[in-house]
C-alpha cells in the first residue's frame, strides 16, 4: 500500500500531521509508539501490514503528536506535557470529524490511551492499549523500572 496523503491541523500553536485510511463503519485512532514518523511508517512492511489490516474494517486515523515525525518540533530541551499530548489526540479526532472512535495505543504511547485521560471524556470514545506496561519508573516497590 502506498502512503496516504498527510494533512495538518492545529493543536494550540502546533501543527499536527495526520492521515485517514479506509472507510469502514468504525473509527480507530491509532496512537503509535513514540518514535514514529507518519509518512515513513508505511515503508516498514510489518507495520504497514498492521495498519492496512486495521483500515480494512475501519476508518483508521493516524497522527504524529507535536515533537514527533512530521508534526511541529518542540523547543530544545522541552518535551510535550501529558496535557499537550492529549490535546493532540483530540485535535486528530477533530480533524477527522470523528464523533465516536476507538483509541488504540501501543508501547510507550499506551499511557496516552488510559481511561482516566481526557480523550475518553468524549462520548463514544473507547480507549485500549496493548504492549504497554503499568509503569516504567523505578521505585522501592518496582525495582525493575527505569531510574529517574
Amino acid at each position: 500500500m502506498q502512503a496516504p496523503g498527510t494533512h495538518y491541523t492545529k493543536s494550540g500553536q502546533a501543527h499536527i500531521a495526520h492521515q485517514i485510511v479506509g472507510d469502514g463503519p468504525i473509527d480507530i485512532l491509532f496512537v503509535a509508539e513514540w518514535l514514529n514518523h507518519i509518512d515513513e511508517q508505511w515503508e516498514e512492511p510489518r507495520l504497514a501490514g498492521f495498519l492496512e489490516g486495521l483500515s480494512r474494517f475501519s476508518r483508521l486515523i493516524l497522527f504524529n503528536p507535536r515533537g514527533m515525525g512530521a508534526s511541529d518540533p518542540m523547543p530544545a530541551g522541552r518535551s510535550p506535557t501529558a496535557e499537550e499530548w492529549m490535546d493532540d489526540v483530540l485535535a486528530a479526532l477533530d480533524a477527522a470529524v470523528s464523533e465516536r472512535a476507538a483509541v488504540l495505543g501501543n508501547g510507550g504511547r499506551g499511557y496516552d490511551c488510559a481511561p482516566s485521560r481526557r480523550d475518553t471524556s468524549r462520548p463514544g470514545v473507547l480507549a485500549h492499549r496493548f504492549n504497554a506496561g503499568a509503569r516504567t519508573a523505578w521505585d522501592d516497590d518496582h525495582p525493575i523500572g527505569m531510574p529517574r
